[in-house]
């Protein structure tokens, strides 16, 4: 995704830790990919376009990842689709919520009037 970033012209700010979700690592990349590239793509502002990337440990000891990308909207974002064609699209977040769900974990999307942002809180990976 780095050279569709570049091409945007969007600032990238990224904080990652050592923890690992305890996921198939096909269904992390599926659920951090999408929620990525809905990031580069509503990636909107009047001033710096900005996405910025946080990984971590929760409170309770869990794996959590954060994306915010800068909006430049005051109305409610629809999480459905954002494709006039709605038919060919929408299954994104759908793949998203169901991965999360199946490997115990919850996701959260916060839109404010300057961004938004998607929490994936996951199960930790032992690590022996």
């Amino acid at each position: 995704y780095l050279p569709l970033i570049r091409d945007k012209k969007i600032d990238l700010i990224c904080n990652f830790c050592e923890e690992q979700p305890n996921i198939d690592k096909l269904d992390f990349y599926i659920i951090f990919g999408n929620i990525l590239e809905n990031a580069i793509e509503h990636c909107e502002s009047d001033k710096v376009k900005k996405i910025t990337i946080e990984t971590g440990k929760s409170v309770d000891a869990r794996y959590y990842f954060k994306i915010m990308n800068s909006i430049n909207t005051l109305e409610k974002i629809n999480l459905e689709t954002s494709k006039k064609n709605s038919i060919n699209h929408g299954y994104g977040i759908k793949s998203i919520k169901q991965l999360v769900k199946r490997n115990n974990g919850v996701i959260n999307f916060i839109q404010s009037r300057n961004s938004f942002t998607s929490i994936v809180i996951l199960p930790i990976k032992k690590i022996s």
